[in-house]
């Protein structure tokens, strides 16, 4: 068990603890965001909704996989309130227990040709499920870790690293299915193989529940509670008094997912596929790209702390909104080098800022609420992503004929919750009464 007390005095060994347990619900999240996306993106069709045409099967699997996005702001209103009532580790323990619930889930649901109808219900509602645990999940992480690193200066670094298991995530999830591709081949991925990475997850999650138990709950948390100064419902406290800055940081976060939903995984698989480059090169690319975000991410949140949160946020944001029309260009040569070169650069401009998101949205919110706080910012701006998935892509595939024409439209989009996020980053302002040095 990690040593703490009210008064903090972690040890840089400690510190790396709580930032590893810390990091294992944000790395399944991604594992899952990349199994489920190219679960979506390939065999879910065929399996949960064959009575369909093919963009017909395609929008509502896409849709299938979005419902967990529209989870995830009421679970962070519910695991936000317990987070700051009932601790933070305590409330990261059953957030796990959650999402491996889910995940099961998944893994153990029959293909429509057994039971129906019933089974894209139940699809479904295990997503739902899933978005409910991932909802509490990231704020948790990156506030525990965020409260170990009050006083010093290199706290941009540490709450990165919660974001850090982001691109671990993708890559072992990108992994995962393909070697269940290779060894359950043909039919045999169709039946059972897509469902072994879901299994695996769920696995781990369960590990980590328990890794999480054994550890030390939040310093900052510690002394909230002794100071008796503790909120009686602070996802409503904060709903109200921080209402203009939980929308504005939002938009601010929405870009990155968006940009990489709808570019790189789902969509952006099933339009690599469409352009002739099928599994394995398609999962290679987007595997690739995850992994190299790994680099910028850390880059970022070092240049946080030795600046300001703002600059490498505005030059993250910046750089995605010139990147994202090259990125087509490139995938539309049908090129296997200049597509990986187009997904490589399009996901890490994004996360020079996603690796200063943990630090600068904690920072915007006292301890009393901050889990909720950073939790509402971030999840609702995942409600935008889930209804792009849900209503508008859908829609843009209908408009455009097809997944091949619908490339500008998903380059317009990408751009347009770019400039948003511009927007809204400049507009907002951290209160100064949240520094982390006190409650």
């Amino acid at each position: 068990m990690v040593a703490s007390s009210p008064q903090g005095g972690v040890s840089r060994s400690d510190l790396a603890k709580v930032a590893s347990a810390a990091s294992i619900g944000s790395l399944v999240e991604w594992y899952d965001f990349f199994i489920a996306g190219s679960a979506a993106a390939t065999v879910w069709p065929a399996i949960f909704f064959p009575k369909s045409s093919a963009s017909a099967a395609l929008a509502l699997s896409f849709s299938t996989f979005a419902v967990t996005y529209l989870a995830r702001p009421i679970a962070a209103f519910t695991f936000g309130h317990f987070g700051d009532r009932a601790g933070r580790r305590t409330t990261l323990v059953w957030t796990l227990l959650t999402m491996a619930v889910a995940m099961f889930g998944i893994a153990l649901t029959p293909a429509y040709a057994s039971i129906g109808i019933v089974a894209p219900i139940l699809i479904a509602l295990f997503r739902f499920v899933q978005g409910f645990g991932i909802g509490g999940e990231w704020q948790g992480g990156v506030v525990w870790v965020a409260e170990f690193t009050a006083g010093r200066k290199t706290r941009g670094f540490w709450t990165s690293v919660v974001q850090l298991a982001n691109s671990l995530g993708l890559s072992i999830g990108t992994l995962a299915f393909y070697i269940a591709s290779i060894y359950a081949p043909g039919p045999a991925f169709e039946q059972w193989g897509w469902r072994v990475p879901f299994a695996v997850g769920g696995a781990v999650v369960i590990a980590g529940a328990i890794i999480r138990y054994r550890m030390a709950e939040s310093p900052l948390f510690h002394r909230l509670q002794a100071s008796g100064a503790m909120e009686k419902h602070p996802a409503v406290t904060v709903l109200r008094d921080n209402w203009k800055n939980i929308i504005l940081l939002s938009f601010v976060i929405s870009f990155v997912v968006v940009v990489e939903n709808l570019n790189l995984n789902p969509v952006g698989l099933s339009y690599l596929a469409a352009k002739g480059l099928k599994p394995p090169a398609n999962l290679f690319i987007v595997g690739a790209a995850a992994a190299f975000s790994a680099i910028p991410l850390l880059l970022g949140a070092i240049w946080s702390d030795q600046t300001s949160r703002r600059r490498p946020m505005l030059v993250g944001i910046i750089l995605t909104l010139f990147m994202v029309y090259p990125f087509y260009l490139l995938v539309n040569t049908g090129s296997f080098a200049y597509a990986a070169l187009g997904a490589v650069a399009l996901l890490a401009f994004p996360y020079i800022a996603y690796g200063v998101f943990p630090i600068a949205f904690s920072e915007f919110f006292p301890t009393k609420y901050r889990y909720s706080g950073v939790g509402l910012a971030f999840q609702i701006g995942a409600i935008y992503t889930g209804l792009i998935l849900v209503a508008v892509v859908p829609y843009i595939l209908g408009v455009a004929h097809g997944l091949l024409n619908a490339w500008p439209y998903l380059a317009g989009l990408s751009m347009l919750m770019t400039v948003v996020a511009l927007i809204c980053l400049l507009v907002a302002r951290r209160p100064k009464e949240t520094d982390l040095e006190t409650i």
